[in-house]
């Protein structure tokens, strides 16, 4: 399960952390993603991702490109307001701003862990696409009983109270299938992990 999971984690990552190079999505479709993205659930949700995956990558050429990295951009980085900010602190605080009590929390959950990312930029640690290489870490862990204890905290403390709201505003304001389909697999992955890991979310308030 782990390998799976740790690979279905890495993509998470890269799909929300960096613009889809035309390498990425070359990769994708050479490794047929649409049809061979593992079964977690039978759930509608599911299978609506993978056929707007599927649709995306079935009309991509390399003039999509640049359209997909203009959206990435508008969703996740601004410079206006993005749709789809991918700090956890932005939904957890009244004040909607970066590196809030919730990111020290992680922070230190991550130090405990051993976990550090080498970053050329300086980005807080609860951008989506760093907890998702984190549990890729923690999925590859030796000590698979330690890294799902470790994986049960992140996921249910440091994740899920914003998390499924990050889904929703990426399917909303999305005019790409390929992130809306990647919105609809990468939460049903995570709908997986807290059932299969018997995991209790983390409840609070929203504020996005």
């Amino acid at each position: 399960m782990n390998q799976e999971y740790a690979a279905i984690s890495r993509i998470a990552s890269s799909t929300l952390y960096s613009e889809a190079s035309d390498g990425f999505i070359q990769t994708l479709i050479e490794n047929e993603i649409a049809t061979s993205w593992p079964k977690l659930t039978q759930s509608p949700k599911r299978q609506q991702g993978l056929d707007l995956l599927a649709c995306y990558l079935n009309e991509y050429t390399i003039e999509s490109n640049l359209p997909l990295t203009v959206e990435f951009n508008r969703l996740f980085i601004g410079p206006e307001t993005m749709p789809a900010a991918p700090w956890g602190s932005v939904y957890l605080f009244k004040d909607q701003l970066l590196n809030g009590d919730s990111t020290v929390a992680l922070k230190a959950f991550f130090k405990r862990n051993n976990i550090d990312f080498k970053l050329n930029e300086n980005q807080p640690v609860d951008h989506l696409g760093l907890i998702f290489a984190a549990m890729e870490l923690l999925l590859n862990t030796p000590d698979s009983k330690d890294g799902e204890n470790q994986l049960r905290i992140l996921i249910g403390e440091h994740m899920c109270p914003w998390v499924y709201r990050v889904f929703e505003l990426i399917f909303e304001h999305a005019n790409s299938d390929y992130y809306r389909g990647f919105s609809l697999l990468i939460e049903d992955f995570v709908d997986t992990l807290i059932n299969e890991l018997n995991i209790i979310p983390s409840q609070r308030p929203i504020y996005r």
